[in-house]
């Protein structure tokens, strides 16, 4: 069985579809059914349906209201994948995550690979490479898919919004400065599954890859290329206008270079995208055949007849050799890790808390010592109402390179030091933190609880609540 959580967004819709199709025993869960970054119900889901692997499609996906919404993005986008990693190393079940292209700054005037350093230019960069990093810290047993310019049938994306636009307003002006490769979500659901086929085999290609559409070019020669589809499917044509970046300003910066190389998963994993002309095309036809869908106006000459979902097996080495419904249901006992392994990996018996790293008193403390899991204290041995206000905290993690952020005296949140990586979340540093004082610890579900310091000479000794 596959558990996908996302699975109401458009990659996890096309892993349904696909899922489907191909006879695959796959459940997914939505963000209403599962929040990502709550360790309760992340573990419900997985007791609930034993999965063979677990495929994290979830994500903060709105790069300007990203630096707005600074602790929503880092939510779903860093502690989430976070706490499905930790779930996924405590039940050993390997985790297949989706990551983007915006880890890097896009300078690099070549494709990038995966042994290309990490140095995101936006918060939502740096909120991806800190669940990478995370997902890497807590279960070996994962494999993270990098992906650019993601366009599908289903939810926002560019491809949906050149298709909107036109009908809007007719002539439209794209950036012509900007590289990448477009992405099907499509052909990116398959290879999610591509990945999960290999695992079914006893394959162990855990690690980062590099997936996306076949070919690069520029969003203007995209848009063309969604116009003249649409001209051909709905019989409207919107006239494209190449401009700078610099001439279509927005709230964030972005890379320039979105180019991704997709070979080493392709010799990996045996899938390739086709050339992302063709992809664009078959997508563009669905969507004018269902224009509700994309928000554009029909063609009375186009006929009503559905677009019937096709995968064909030119090109596509999982034709006929993905496994039936069978092969991908009952218990999660398939492809784990030894528990001895496992515990040299992550700790044995994480993610039950023991202790407190001590914590300096003065200036920012940094949570930096020896060993990752280290949490709050045991809830098993307290009693009465403090048991119940630990056990609220009991996932609480004390990031390893983790700073705690305070303003007016108030913790406000911790967060992982990421400067090492060329990621660094800002941190707003204030003067010597007192001896006691009040402040406000945030779980991994970012909900904050009221909580009290405990020091003594010098060094953090507890928490308590009031």
């Amino acid at each position: 069985m596959i558990l996908v959580f996302g699975v109401g967004g458009q990659l996890g819709r096309e892993l349904e579809t696909l899922a489907s199709f191909y006879g695959w025993a796959l459940t997914g869960r939505t963000r209403a059914q599962a929040d990502i970054s709550n360790w309760e119900q992340v573990q419900k889901a997985l007791a609930e349906v034993r999965p063979r692997v677990v495929i994290n499609a979830a994500a903060y996906t709105d790069v300007d209201r990203a630096e707005v919404e600074m602790w929503q993005a880092i939510r779903v986008n860093a502690t989430g994948p976070e706490v499905l990693a930790r779930a996924c190393a405590d039940a050993a079940i390997p985790l297949i995550h989706v990551s983007a292209h915006h880890v890097f700054n896009g300078s690099k005037d070549s494709v990038y690979t995966e042994a290309d350093p990490v140095s995101p230019i936006n918060l939502y960069g740096r909120s991806k490479v800190a669940g990478e990093a995370a997902i890497r810290e807590a279960l070996p047993q994962h494999v993270i898919v990098r992906t650019s310019w993601v366009y599908g049938i289903h939810g926002a994306n560019f491809l949906k919004t050149v298709l909107r636009l036109a009908g809007e307003r007719g002539t439209l002006k794209v950036v012509d400065d900007q590289w990448g490769c477009p992405t099907s979500a499509r052909e990116l659901a398959m290879a999610l599954l591509a990945i999960v086929q290999r695992l079914e085999e006893g394959g162990t290609p855990y690690g980062t890859y590099h997936f996306a559409g076949q070919g690069i070019t520029t969003r203007y020669r995209f848009a063309q290329h969604i116009s003249a589809a649409q001209a051909t499917f709905s019989g409207k044509h919107s006239p494209v206008l190449p401009v700078p970046t610099e001439a279509h300003p927005t709230k964030t910066r972005r890379p320039l270079n979105a180019a991704l190389d997709s070979s080493l998963f392709a010799e990996t994993f045996g899938y390739t995208a086709r050339p992302w002309e063709v992809a664009v095309r078959e997508v563009v036809e669905e969507l004018c055949s269902h224009p509700a869908q994309a928000g554009i106006a029909p063609n009375p000459s186009h006929g009503n007849e559905s677009h019937r979902f096709q995968t064909r097996a030119a090109g596509n080495p999982l034709w006929g050799k993905l496994p039936s419904a069978g092969a991908c249901s009952g218990d999660a006992t398939g492809f784990r890790p030894s528990p001895a392994d496992r515990s040299a990996k992550t700790g044995e018996g994480y993610p039950h808390p023991s202790v407190w790293h001590k914590v300096p008193c003065e200036g920012v403390p940094d949570l930096n010592q020896s060993t990752v899991g280290e949490t709050m204290p045991d809830t098993r041995s307290t009693q009465g109402a403090e048991r119940a206000n630990l056990r609220r905290l009991r996932r609480l993690r004390v990031w390893q390179n983790a700073k705690i952020i305070f303003q007016d005296q108030m913790i406000h949140c911790m967060v992982r030091d990421l400067s090492a990586e060329g990621a660094g979340i800002v941190v707003k540093k204030g003067g010597a933190l007192p001896k006691d004082f009040d402040l406000y610890v945030a779980a991994p579900s970012l909900q904050v609880y009221p909580a009290r310091l405990c020091w003594q000479n010098g060094d953090l000794a507890g928490v308590s609540f009031g």
